[in-house]
């Protein structure tokens, strides 16, 4: 009888410490779906990557990589802390608890000259939180990099922010 008793002791004790192995319910990351375009007539490719590193610098960001390409500019900042929240981003959850904490953000930056002297800038925020899942005795289970899907909230902003600067500028 005793034995019947510390076998299910234990084997409560396991199944409990099982739930610190479940894998992370990540979301599906797509950054077409937050990704935010602005149009803007008449302004030539070189003004507009001007107008973005502006953007950049007032958003808080540092330019990693600016690269030149036959009809405009790709431009990526380095990544930079963020407070994970349902506002900006889902970075999915764990044993049903929405994951939290902190995340690396960065920005992507495409800016395409057309023929008319049009510039179309596409603007993406891309997210990954770092995830360290814990046992109900407090040890470090797994650790990981979670990719986190954008709300386009931040996007929406920073085509904001352009289009203002861009008022600004006429």
């Amino acid at each position: 009888m005793r034995r019947t008793s510390i076998l299910i002791i234990l084997l409560s004790l396991l199944s409990l410490n099982a739930c610190a192995f479940a894998p992370v319910n990540r979301p599906m990351v797509d950054p077409h779906l937050s990704m935010a375009h602005g149009v803007y007539a008449n302004l030539p490719a070189a003004k507009a990557k001007d107008i973005v590193l502006k953007a950049i610098e007032t958003s808080g960001y540092q330019v990693y990589r600016e690269e030149k390409r036959p009809d405009g500019w790709e431009i990526m900042t380095m990544d930079r802390q963020v407070l994970i929240n349902d506002y900006f981003c889902n970075c999915g959850d764990w044993n049903g608890t929405k994951l939290g904490g902190s995340a690396d953000s960065r920005i992507i930056v495409t800016i395409e000259q057309t023929a008319s002297g049009t510039s179309n800038v596409a603007v993406s925020y891309t997210y990954e939180g770092l995830f360290t899942g814990r046992n109900i005795y407090g040890m470090i289970t797994r650790q990981e990099k979670v990719p986190c899907q954008s709300t386009g909230t931040q996007e929406r902003q920073f085509i904001d922010l352009l289009d203002a600067l861009v008022r600004d500028l006429r």
